[in-house]
């Protein structure tokens, strides 16, 4: 699978583009309002809820709304913006180790006279 990193605003032109309904205030709406979980989903705190917007019913009703198949966003979000193994995160096989830092509160040794 080849995968090319898209912008946000690339894939708002796509997604404009490919409406198959005249573009109306409504429309541009519609995809303000996917642009904004694309663009949330690029980022690494939003990630997990934008990207589960495009698999919920609302995200689907919203991509049938204007006309498009939710599943070829869905393809194409993954292909363009998403890591593509399915949107996820790819984790290493390997844990990491923490580091190995000395506490510095301990009890200084005692002097012997």
């Amino acid at each position: 699978m080849s995968f090319t990193q898209a912008t946000p605003d690339q894939l708002r032109k796509v997604l404009t583009r490919a409406v198959p309904i005249t573009v109306t205030p409504e429309v541009k709406l519609v995809i303000g309002i996917m642009y904004q979980a694309i663009f949330d989903s690029t980022l690494s705190h939003q990630s997990k809820p934008a990207k589960e917007f495009f698999y919920s019913q609302y995200g689907q009703d919203l991509c049938s709304l204007i006309g498009l198949n939710p599943t070829w966003v869905q393809e194409l979000l993954v292909k363009h913006a998403w890591n593509p193994v399915l949107g996820q995160a790819k984790r290493s096989k390997y844990r990491r180790r923490k580091p190995n830092v000395k506490s510095s509160t301990t009890s200084p040794a005692t002097v012997q006279s």
